[in-house]
């Protein structure tokens, strides 16, 4: 999904949502992440990676996506809450 010539950040977004529907959280994980790299900072993926980070316990590497994340929708509740979650974690 990621690699297609004209794959979009919408496109890997469904593909993930898709992928964690069939209880494969681990390997939507790992498609986001790839995606992080062609579309860094795309805030709907961004989001969706530390929904799955927080379910799956699989936090290594959340506060890069929260720091963006507070950056640009700090009035988020669910951001908040993930914020104050992770705030004294080192990951």
């Amino acid at each position: 999904a990621v690699e297609q010539a004209d794959a979009r950040p919408n496109h890997v977004y469904i593909y993930a949502v898709a992928l964690d529907s069939l209880g494969e959280t681990q390997a939507a994980i790992k498609v986001i992440d790839a995606a992080d790299k062609r579309w860094p900072n795309h805030l709907g993926l961004s989001m969706l990676q530390v929904s799955y980070m927080d379910k799956t316990g699989n936090t290594d590497g959340i506060h890069r996506y929260l720091s963006l994340l507070a950056s640009v929708a700090i009035n988020d509740p669910q951001v908040k809450e993930w914020t104050r979650k992770y705030s004294g974690v080192n990951t």
